[in-house]
């Protein structure tokens, strides 16, 4: 049997279902992503002889896919922050970053090791790969995107954390790949301190830095190109939202071969973008433009996940795995949230909220995979099935609680009104 117009079938319902299924879900106890889960594993359950492979054996080609569609969630998700950056303004953002994130990466690496007997690199790369919360599964509690009034603080707190951890995780990624290669029986024979302080000069600051200092560069770049054209012959005159895949490959690639982290020069270039012109009409079609392939991919790479369920990729999912991987989605990463939002101007239901809607997915496939590109570590496919574990309970529990957990935490900010 020709596989072919089956694999295109699948696709084209996929997209079709991204077209049309989160404005029919819109405020629903249910969310899209379960249902192209589900009718992942329903496609690849019937005998249709489609095959998928082992993501570990082809880990490259899942770090590709999933690296394209996180950078332009991303680009989105700057876009929608049309909130001045500030130590104030944007407190809730640092305390999630500087508390909650640190604090769930250390839990859980102390639990993998622990209770599930995970060695030391595995157990930290489970808790980098599980440490950012997720641009692309997290529309339901995302802000408002240009051209609409949002108030809501959970929402502005939640999307700032995604677009910001995505990068800062990465340092912790590094940390387990240098010990995982420490520890190898190839390793060669140099200190641990040394190893720690390359990690701690080159991965922890160097990277971080460049970044940063890319992604403003690239803002303020593309800021004055689009609004601050001669005689305003701007392309912001021409209406074509393209610009903003340009904007995102072109970061991307510039950041990553100056050996920094593309993630965050991402993020911070597209928020550096909007924080010029704020209500200029051109920032929707440059969100449309990357939230219409973002949807697209979404769709394709979850019902790949559910085809990978059949399949086996939670087959060496161990009970400890599982109770670590569902408590952490329902108490630690809560519980750290709560912790870090501690003394902020938010109410008791904003930080609950916002601390509840961790929500994990694609981002942490893409750690995963970049690791496994990276070093050899033990017990990888138990790796594979805690994270994919997780993540699906995540995708499950956040999906059903998404809308009416935003109506009860947050009434007022459920409703957006176009801005002035």
């Amino acid at each position: 049997m020709d596989l072919y117009p089956v694999w295109l079938l699948l696709v084209g319902l996929a997209c079709f279902g991204a077209a049309w299924l989160p404005h029919v879900l819109k405020g629903k106890a249910l969310s899209y992503p379960i249902l192209y889960v589900g009718l992942g594993a329903l496609v690849f359950a019937v005998p249709f002889g489609l095959d998928m492979g082992n993501p570990i054996v082809h880990a490259d080609v899942v770090e590709r896919i999933t690296e394209v569609l996180v950078i332009i969630s991303l680009t989105g998700v700057g876009l929608r922050m049309a909130r001045p950056v500030g130590l104030r303004t944007w407190s809730p953002t640092w305390r999630l970053l500087g508390i909650t994130m640190p604090l769930g990466i250390a839990g859980l690496a102390v639990a993998a090791w622990g209770l599930a007997d995970f060695p030391v690199a595995a157990a930290l790369l489970i808790a980098a790969c599980l440490a950012p919360t997720d641009p692309v599964l997290a529309s339901e509690v995302q802000a408002a995107p240009p051209g609409e009034k949002d108030v809501s603080e959970i929402r502005f707190a939640i999307t700032s954390e995604s677009g910001l951890n995505d990068g800062l995780a990465f340092p912790f990624l590094h940390l387990s790949i240098a010990l995982a290669l420490s520890f190898a029986k190839d390793a060669p024979d140099e200190p641990l301190s040394q190893t720690l302080l390359w990690w701690f000069a080159y991965a922890g600051v160097y990277k971080v830095v460049v970044g940063v200092v890319m992604g403003l560069l690239a803002g303020w770049a593309a800021a004055t190109l689009i609004f601050w054209g001669g005689q305003r012959r701007s392309i912001a005159n021409y209406g074509d939202g393209l610009a903003a895949i340009a904007l995102t490959f072109i970061v991307y690639g510039a950041t990553e071969l100056a050996q920094g982290y593309g993630f965050l020069a991402v993020f911070v270039a597209a928020v550096t973008l909007r924080q010029f012109e704020r209500r200029h009409e051109f920032h929707r079609q440059l969100h449309e433009a990357t939230e219409l392939i973002e949807r697209l991919m979404t769709a394709t790479a979850l019902v790949l996940f559910g085809g990978l369920l059949v399949e086996g990729l939670l087959k060496n999912l161990s009970w400890p795995s599982a109770a670590i991987g569902l408590a952490f989605v329902l108490f630690w990463r809560p519980a750290t949230g709560m912790l870090g939002l501690l003394g902020s101007r938010m109410n008791f239901r904003e930080r609950l909220a916002t601390s509840f809607f961790g929500i994990r997915g694609v981002g942490s496939f893409y750690y995963l995979a970049y690791a496994a590109g990276h070093a050899k570590f033990p017990q990888m496919s138990e790796v594979w099935a805690i994270v994919s574990f997780t993540a699906l309970c995540s995708i499950i529990v956040h999906g059903i609680a998404a809308a009416p957990g935003m109506r009860w935490a947050d009434p007022m900010g459920e409703s957006s009104d176009k801005a002035p």
